[in-house]
Parts: structure tokens; sequence; C-alpha cells
């Protein structure tokens, strides 16, 4: 997440970004998307961000509904069952058409 909420541009054009340090995790988990996608937000018991996104004409449709209800309640779920507080500050979930994973 951008640390200061937005980019600053240079004399040159050019954009510069800080982010807010990525905390220790496995490899498997990041990804990097760069797209025109739309999202769809909402958020857990703890206030943990939780994102769906997808291609615009399949978000408009709702088809990403589904998705954001039970990513919402899986997280919730699991912090509940292991009384373990989720670490981040949000939980991003991308459709991409054929990827299997």
């Amino acid at each position: 997440m951008l640390n200061d909420g937005k980019p600053t541009i240079l004399p040159d054009g050019r954009l510069l970004a800080h982010f807010e340090q990525t905390p220790p995790m496995s490899t498997y988990l990041v990804a990097f998307v760069l797209t025109d996608y739309e999202c769809i937000t909402n958020r857990t018991l703890n206030n943990i961000t939780v994102n769906v996104c997808g291609r615009r004409e399949a978000m408009i449709k709702g088809e990403g509904d589904l998705a954001l209800e039970i990513g919402t309640a899986v997280l919730i779920y699991f912090e509940q069952s292991y009384n373990v507080p989720y670490p981040f500050s949000k939980c991003d979930h991308f459709a991409i058409p054929d990827f299997a994973a």
C-alpha cells in the first residue's frame, strides 16, 4: 500500500511512490497485478479491508459479489477459530481469466 496515499510527480514527469514496508511472508503469497481492474470492497469486524478485483464488465454484472462475501467471512472465521488476528491491513483477491493456480 502507498505509504502516504499518493505518488509525487517529479519534474521530469515520472512518478515517485513510497510504500509501506512489506511484512515477512512466503514468496508464493505475493503477486504483482498491473491492470485496469475494477474492485469491490468490504471490511471485517477488525477493520481489515477485503478487496475483490476483476474485469470491469464482470464486476458490473456482480460476478465478484459472492467472492467478496465468502472472502470476508472466511477471514473472520479463521481469526475467530484460531484466536489469531490477521496481521495485514488488507486482503486482495484478483479474478484472472484463464489462470489456473
